[in-house]
Parts: structure tokens; C-alpha cells; sequence
């Protein structure tokens, strides 16, 4: 939408007498101003108003651009005109704040390579401009624009009159900016007693240092943490990480070279008008200490934990002979298959515990069935069917921090749901099952039974890589077929008629 030009009289200029009622409120505004933006539209209005110019801005200058602050007497639409811009560009108000002159552009011409801003002008009807520099006491403060509806209309009076507007603008900003320091001197001031004395109180250490990391507040619980008295700790460096937003754990040797175990974190703030970091200090070392204890308790539970389920695996084995090592074999398997899929030390753990009792409910089983030559009749084959689910309810009320009841109860269990006990499919049975189901079908293919001889290694991994998918767990053959493959793991020998010692030596 065009710019709506008003009357200036008969010369369609502004009569020396309404800019000097422009000049008169300066004073007002300055006095009225809630901050140097509000002083600056309050300028601009007058001209447009009182002083009859159809587009006025004011321009303040930070880090060599120059910021439009505030505008009056115009429609929006003029873009072009309001965008100020580096000191260095060909504009007339870069020329003004660069070179520290008035710069009057007496008639906006556009040709054919113009400039944005001054095909913007003649559109919305501006014709002439008036750049005035602000500054005061030296310093570089802005710009004031004055565009108007004429050519030529900025004779010698009224060049003059916004000059000394521009001078009162100038000085304006320059007082309020001077105030607004003054205030916020005083506040900083206030703000860092209202710390001190908050900081003083606080239970956890807390220091205050610079950017550098020298101390310049210590309340009294950092004397205390650090034993070293507040006179000794300002001024020396605190000598750690300075981490912003993120707790970070240090040690801290105090002079009776005890060590103080300390969380750090570090917030940004103003101290005596300079940039610094409140640190906080919180003590853990006893909580430290607990963990260190608690983590050796652990150990111990987790030794006896295990020492318990080999024992248990050697009673199976005595019960049967025959299987001796597979318990051992299969969880030597278990453990290199985890460790290629990438599992944690912990998972790990659970499956060597899983596989060293997996065939527990086998004590159910009559030994003379277990260790019998040939086939097995239906009967006494459903029985042995029978020991997952009995090894499930020995552990079911075992609270292992691993599925250790299931992976004795579906380690029969297939993908397609053939399997025994219950016929679980797929995602019904768990991961460690999977890979338990795997590594007991190899050591069972490749090893020695009482009712054939030992199929060998190449015999297990067709069987496996066969039913991958079907009716085991693809990431986990795998594991397994690249275990023996590609980093030659070996199935131990199987005890056999001719290599059968016992276990325990009852003599």
C-alpha cells in the first residue's frame, strides 16, 4: 500500500515552525522514555506528525550494522527502506555513520541498476532524504532517516533544525544508555549480595571462580569440604574442571591427605560485573565408599552364586555319566556365541549360569533310562520330554537376575513351534532360550551318546544352518556357524565307553 502523504504547506516543505515544536519535546521524551527504543519512536512520531514527514526510522549502531530501532509515518510495505545494514554499504545512511556527515540525497532517482531501497521510494512516493549521523561525546550511536514527499526539500533551515534534532536524539541515547548502566550497576550489585548471602548458606560446597579458575567466594561448608581455611582459598586456583550443565566426579586430596570423592557442576553468572562460575561441590565420598563395599558384597554373592550352580551341574553329571561336559560345553558355547552377538558381560553371565543347569530336571529321570544303549520306548522318551519342565519348577521361585526358569524350560522350544514342553512359537520364546537351544543341538549332534556314536562338529552345523529360521533363531546360528568358521572354535572331546572316568572320586 502506498505511503499517504500529508500537507506540508505551500513549498510541500516543513515550516521551520513545527520542527522547532519537534525539537521542544525532545526534552519530554527523553524525561517520559521507558528505554532508548520508546525515546527514538517517540522522536520519529513528531516528525512524522508535528514535522509532516511521510517516513521517518531511527538506526542504532551495534558491532558495525546498523539495527532499525524504531519508525513512524508510513504504511507497511517498505522493506527495502527499513533494512538497515553494514557501515560499509553504499546506502546513505552507511555513508553517515561512516564518514560522521549529514548525507542529502536531494532527488531519489531509479534507473535501471538501482538500488531496492530507492525504487521502494519513488513507488511509495518519497522523493528526497536527509541522513543524519547520531553521535555524542565522540562515540558513533546511529542513524536518523527523514524522507520526503519533495525533491529539494531540505533547504538550509531545516537541515539545520534535524541536525540539532539528531544532536538532541543523539544525546538522549547517549543519557538513557548512561542511566540504564547506572541501573543495572545497581542491580548486579544487589543481585550479587542476594547470591552471597544464599550461597553462604548452602549445605553442599560452593565456590564462586573466574573464567580462569581462581577463587574469589568460598561460603563455609568448601572450607570444610576442601580443609583449607576461606582466607587460603581466595585468589589460588581451584585446579579442576570447570563443566557446565553436567555433574562431573572428581578426587580431591585435602591437606590431612584424606580424599574428598566430590560431584563438580559449574553455572555461569556475573560476579563484580565480570563473567564467572558458581561451582558446587557435593560430597559422595561416603556414598562412594557404600558402592566400593556394596560392589565387593556383590562379587562375593555373585562367586558363591556360581561355585553353587557348578556344584549342582556336577551332581546331574554324576547322575549321568554319559553327558558329563555337556553342561561345561554347552556354557563355553553360550558365552562365545554371546560375545559375537555383541551381548553385555552381564547377559553373558546369565547364559553361562542358564546352559551349567539347563538339563536339570534330568534328575527326575531314572538313570538306567538316561544311560541306556539303542532306542527308547514312547513312554520312557516322553519321560525325559518331562525335564524342562521340572527344571522349571525347581527354579521358577529362584530369583536370578536372569531368566534362568526360562531358559530351562524352552530350551526344547523351536520357532516353528515343534518343540516340547508347550509348543511356543517364535517371539513367545526368550532370547537366551534361542541361543541356549542352539549351542545344546551342537554339543548334543557332535558329542557322544549312549545310543550312537559322536556325529562330529560338520554334522551340528548342517543341522543348525538347516533349521535356521525354521527352527532356530537366525542371528543366532549365525553367531554360532561364524564362531567355528571364521574363529575356530572347537567342541572338546565328549567322554565315550573308552574315555569314562568319574567325576568324583568316592574312595
Amino acid at each position: 500500500m502506498p505511503i499517504v502523504v500529508p500537507s506540508f504547506g505551500m513549498r510541500g516543505q516543513a515550516s521551520a515552525d513545527s520542527l522547532e515544536r519537534v525539537l521542544s519535546t525532545c526534552s519530554t521524551a527523553m524525561a517520559r522514555a521507558a528505554d532508548e527504543a520508546d525515546f527514538c519512536t517517540a522522536i520519529c512520531t513528531a516528525l512524522a506528525g508535528t514535522g509532516g514527514f511521510p517516513l521517518i526510522w531511527t538506526g542504532v549502531l551495534r558491532e558495525a550494522r546498523i539495527t532499525p530501532v524504531a519508525h513512524a509515518g508510513y504504511e507497511p510495505g517498505v522493506p527495502s527502506l527499513l533494512q538497515g545494514g553494514g557501515i560499509d554499504g553504499p546506502e546513505p545512511w552507511a555513508q553517515a555513520v561512516r564518514t560522521g556527515r549529514t548525507v542529502q540525497v536531494k532527488r531519489i532517482r531509479v534507473g535501471h541498476r538501482s538500488a531496492p531501497w530507492r525504487r521502494e521510494a519513488r513507488e511509495n512516493g518519497l522523493l528526497s532524504l536527509l541522513a543524519l549521523p547520531l553521535e555524542h561525546g565522540g562515540a558513533r550511536l546511529g542513524v536518523l532517516c527523514v524522507f520526503a514527499a519533495q525533491p529539494n526539500a531540505f533547504d538550509e533551515q531545516t537541515a539545520g533544525i534535524l541536525q540539532e534534532t539528531a544532536a538532541c536524539l543523539a544525546f538522549g541515547m547517549r543519557a538513557l544508555r548512561s542511566l540504564r548502566r547506572g541501573e543495572r550497576q545497581s542491580d548486579l550489585q544487589e543481585r550479587e549480595a542476594s547470591l552471597r548471602r544464599i550461597l553462604a548458606h548452602e549445605p553442599d560446597g560452593t565456590l564462586v571462580v573466574d573464567p580462569e579458575g581462581r577463587v574469589l567466594f568460598a561460603n563455609r561448608a568448601a572450607e570444610l569440604a576442601l580443609g583449607r581455611p576461606r582466607e587460603l582459598l581466595l585468589g589460588s586456583h581451584f585446579g579442576y574442571p570447570i563443566l557446565t550443565a553436567e555433574w562431573t566426579e572428581v578426587s580431591i586430596l585435602r591437606p590431612d591427605h584424606s580424599v574428598l570423592v566430590a560431584e563438580l557442576r559449574s553455572v555461569a553468572t556475573e560476579w563484580c560485573g565480570q563473567s564467572a562460575y558458581v561451582i558446587s561441590m557435593h560430597d559422595v565420598t561416603e556414598r562412594k565408599q557404600f558402592e566400593e563395599e556394596r560392589a565387593v558384597h556383590v562379587a562375593h554373592l555373585k562367586r558363591a552364586m556360581l561355585n553353587t550352580v557348578d556344584a549342582v551341574s556336577a551332581v546331574l553329571e554324576i547322575h549321568d555319566p554319559y553327558t558329563a561336559g555337556h553342561h561345561r560345553q554347552v556354557a563355553r558355547l553360550v558365552e562365545a556365541i554371546g560375545q559375537e552377538m555383541g551381548l553385555s558381560d552381564d547377559q553373558i553371565v546369565g547364559l553361562r549360569i542358564g546352559a551349567s543347569i539347563h538339563d536339570i530336571g534330568k534328575i527326575f529321570v531314572p538313570s538306567a533310562i538316561l544311560n541306556r544303549p539303542g532306542s527308547l520306548a514312547t513312554l520312557e522318551r516322553d519321560l525325559i520330554r518331562k525335564h524342562p519342565s521340572v527344571g522349571y519348577a525347581v527354579f521358577k521361585d529362584t530369583e536370578f537376575p536372569w531368566p534362568i526358569a526360562a531358559m530351562i524350560h524352552q530350551h526344547h522350544e523351536r520357532l516353528d513351534g515343534s518343540g516340547y514342553p508347550k509348543g511356543l512359537k517364535d517371539g513367545q520364546i526368550c532370547r537366551e532360550a534361542r541361543i541356549l537351544a542352539v549351542a545344546d543341538v551342537v554339543d548334543a549332534i557332535a558329542a557322544y551318546r549312549p545310543y550312537r556314536p559322536a556325529l562330529g562338529t560338520a554334522a551340528a552345523l548342517h543341522e543348525i544352518e538347516e533349521g535356521r529360521g525354521v527352527l532356530y533363531d537366525p542371528e543366532v546360528v549365525d553367531a554360532c556357524l561364524s564362531l567355528f568358521r571364521n574363529h575356530n572354535f572347537v567342541i572338546e572331546p565328549s567322554m565315550s565307553p573308552d574315555n569314562r572316568e568319574s567325576l568324583i572320586d568316592f574312595d
